[in-house]
């Protein structure tokens, strides 16, 4: 039920304009002067207006990163370094330090990111207020600049509904909602995230969203028994539904793809369908999706097409599996 968790820490360096104000040349100067600092750690650099069209939709796939990285590829870049946090410059902030692992794993890579941050902090000076903490271009993030997020599938809460849980997370300072791609919202994906950062401490912060993550889990756990025991023709119903389209879909749009997927994890969790082998839905689903199936191919790829495309390899992996 928890899919993946990530983080993002925005920090911003003192002397310099915030991104949305930020000249060529200033950009330019300041990404050249921390990527010789991160280059002493063995960070390499990437300049995104210099990646292909098919590089590029790496990022769009990938949840450490945000849309604004390719609104402003012009003066962006990317810093990395294998199995290390990676760290965009002139996305959102001056940069970006972000990193995401399958499961619940908010602690660990707190430290990893805790700790780059320690290294520029030491050589470079950070934009930083007494009041206020550190600043950032999105007043949300101003304090600590820490922005968490836990990828859940809960379509039982979903099924039953989810506005008091909703009112009673906002009210401690959390959101829950729909995960959206492509201005588009998933069915029972959601991402759990703080709303601020001001006056609260990283490791609190991290504590109570994983602490909520696993309550979440929980509850979904119960609807799902609820689910069973009460709408046992309903869930059938959406089950095989589901079933039925990815087993026989000829088109498939990536959104669609994905709540079926989502109801197909849940029946398997139930016991409504089996699979010959253990399956992991999130990972499958991962190479099917459009910038997945336009690198495997190594050519950009029309919509239809694409979607022609991933209904020919989902009937053969549900040939395969079930």
């Amino acid at each position: 039920m928890i899919i993946v968790s990530g983080i993002r820490l925005h920090r911003n360096i003192s002397g310099f304009p915030f991104v949305p104000r930020i000249s060529s040349t200033e950009a330019e100067e300041l990404s050249l002067k921390i990527h010789d600092l991160l280059n002493l750690k063995g960070y390499e650099r990437q300049e995104i207006s210099r990646m292909t069209s098919l590089e590029r939709l790496k990022f769009l796939d990938s949840i450490s990163t945000s849309p604004m990285l390719m609104e402003n590829r012009e003066i962006s870049s990317l810093e990395s370094r294998k199995n290390s946090p990676d760290i965009f410059l002139m996305e959102e902030d001056h940069l970006v330090i972000t990193d995401s692992l399958r499961g619940l794993h908010l602690k660990e890579m707190w430290e990893k990111i805790n700790g780059i941050d320690d290294f520029i902090s030491e050589n470079l000076k950070y934009a930083f207020d007494g009041e206020f903490g550190y600043l950032t271009s999105q007043p949300q993030l101003l304090g600590t600049g820490l922005e968490l997020g836990v990828l859940m599938s809960i379509p039982a809460l979903n099924y039953y509904g989810m506005d008091s849980l909703s009112r009673s997370l906002l009210r401690m300072g959390f959101s829950l909602d729909r995960m959206e791609k492509s201005g588009k919202e998933s069915k029972d994906i959601f991402v759990l995230t703080n709303e601020k950062t001001i006056g609260i401490g990283e490791d609190y912060l991290i504590d109570k969203i994983s602490s909520l993550a696993l309550e979440i889990e929980d509850m979904e756990r119960e609807k799902r028994k609820k689910f069973y025991m009460d709408e046992i023709i309903n869930l059938e119903d959406l089950v095989n539904r589901s079933y039925g389209i990815l087993r026989n879909a000829r088109i498939i749009s990536e959104e669609e793809m994905i709540n079926n997927f989502s109801n197909i994890a849940l029946g398997i969790d139930l016991s409504i369908i089996k699979a010959k082998d253990q399956i992991d839905i999130y990972e499958l689903a991962k190479t099917l999706t459009d910038g997945a199936l336009q690198i495997e191919r190594g050519a950009i790829i029309e919509k239809k097409s694409r979607d022609i495309l991933r209904a020919n390899k989902i009937r053969r992996i549900m040939k395969e599996v079930f």
